[in-house]
C-alpha cells in the first residue's frame, strides 16, 4: 500500500506524493460510497507512478443520506481547497491556473463528492483546473424499480437501506441524480475531455445509461468523449478483471487525449 499523508487530520482525505520525477499535475481520485483507503490504493498508485500528486477523497457510507438529509456542508473541502490553491490548480480563472487536475471518479458516490467539492468551489467564485475526467462505473439516474435489482451484496443493501431511510418522492432532485450530470458534462465545473469506462455486466449502473450519458456529453461537450465497454465486469471491478485493457486505455487517455507526460512509458495504444 502506499503511503499516504493526512490533509489536516481529515479523515477523508489522503495525499500520494509523485514518483520522481514528478509532472506537476494533480489525480483526484473520488472513491465510491463507503470505499476505504485500501480499495482506491491501486488505483492511486498507479497516478502516483505516472508522476501524478495524488489526493484520494473517500466518500463516507452515509453520504447519500447526509446529503438528502443535512445538505451539503461548504466548509467540508476547506483543507483540499487549501491544498489545491497552494498548487495553484484552483484560482478565480483558469488562466491564474499552474498545475494541471485529472479526475478520476468511482461509481455514483465519486459524483456525489465531485458535484460537493464543485459546489464549494462556486461558494468561493473559484474554478477547477481539470485537463480530463475518468469515469469508472458512472454515472447513471437511479429510479425506485431500478433499487430492486441491484446485487445481493452487503455495499448494495446498505445503499438501499439509505433510500428506505430517506423515504424519496422526488427521485428527480436525488442527490445522485443531482450529481450525475458533474461527471458527465463539462458546463457543470469539471471542464476536459471525458473517458466512460463501464461494463454491460454492471447491475448498479447498467451500460445502457452510460451510454445515453456518452451520447448527451457528446453533443453537449466542447472536449473530446471517449468511451470502453467491458463484457461482464461487475460493478467497479473493471480494473480487477481487465486489468491490463482498462490501464492501457487510461494510459492512452492521458497521453494521447490530454497531451500529458509519464515516468513509465505506456503502451502504444491508441483511443
Amino acid at each position: 500500500m502506499l503511503s499516504y499523508q493526512p490533509v489536516n487530520e481529515c479523515a477523508h482525505l489522503a495525499v500520494a506524493p509523485a514518483d520522481e520525477p514528478t509532472n506537476g499535475s494533480i489525480a483526484l481520485v473520488f472513491g465510491w460510497m463507503g470505499g476505504e483507503l485500501k480499495h482506491m490504493d491501486k488505483t492511486a498508485a498507479h497516478f502516483v507512478r505516472r508522476g501524478f500528486t495524488t489526493v484520494v477523497v473517500l466518500s463516507e457510507q452515509n453520504a447519500l443520506r447526509d446529503a438528502h438529509m443535512k445538505g451539503l456542508r461548504l466548509a467540508h473541502f476547506d483543507p483540499l481547497l487549501a491544498l489545491l490553491s497552494a498548487r495553484r490548480a484552483v484560482a478565480q480563472t483558469a488562466t491564474q491556473c499552474v498545475s494541471k487536475i485529472v479526475v478520476h471518479l468511482s461509481s455514483n458516490g465519486g459524483c456525489l463528492s465531485l458535484r460537493h467539492l464543485v459546489l464549494c468551489l462556486r461558494n468561493r467564485n473559484l474554478v477547477l483546473n481539470s485537463v480530463g475526467v475518468i469515469l469508472d462505473s458512472a454515472p447513471s439516474i437511479v429510479v425506485p424499480h431500478s433499487i430492486g435489482k441491484w446485487p445481493d451484496n452487503p455495499y448494495a443493501k446498505q445503499i438501499a437501506q439509505q433510500y428506505q431511510e430517506m423515504n424519496i418522492t422526488d427521485f428527480a432532485n436525488e442527490p445522485i441524480n443531482l450529481s450525475a450530470p458533474f461527471g458527465a458534462f463539462e458546463r457543470e465545473g469539471a471542464p476536459g475531455p471525458r473517458l466512460f469506462l463501464f461494463s454491460d455486466g454492471d447491475v448498479m449502473v447498467p451500460a445502457s445509461q452510460v451510454s445515453q450519458f456518452v451520447t448527451r456529453a457528446r453533443k453537449e461537450n466542447l472536449s473530446p468523449v471517449h468511451e470502453l465497454m467491458f463484457k461482464g465486469s461487475p460493478h467497479v471491478r473493471h480494473s480487477a478483471v481487465f486489468e491490463k485493457e482498462y490501464w492501457e486505455r487510461i494510459d492512452a487517455f492521458l497521453r494521447d487525449t490530454l497531451r500529458l507526460t509519464f515516468i513509465e512509458p505506456p503502451s502504444n495504444s491508441k483511443l
